[in-house]
């Protein structure tokens, strides 16, 4: 906002929260959690002990362990 205060970040005691430009939020980094609404993975995600990988179009999941 011209003349005004854009708030992108907020790095606070119960978390740490981003917005966008319109100064919505956009991610939560709060009790262990990381929350957003939408999210690109480019090469690859773990959760727990499940990888996926993108192959081209493709995605595999392998399980590590």
């Amino acid at each position: 906002a011209e003349g005004g205060f854009l708030r992108y970040a907020e790095f606070l005691s119960n978390g740490v929260f981003l917005y966008d430009a319109e100064g919505t939020k956009v991610a939560e980094i709060s009790d262990q959690w990381l929350r957003i609404s939408k999210a690109i993975i480019n090469s690859g995600l773990k959760i727990g002990r499940f990888v996926d990988t993108v192959d081209g179009d493709d995605i595999i999941t392998r399980w590590e362990g």
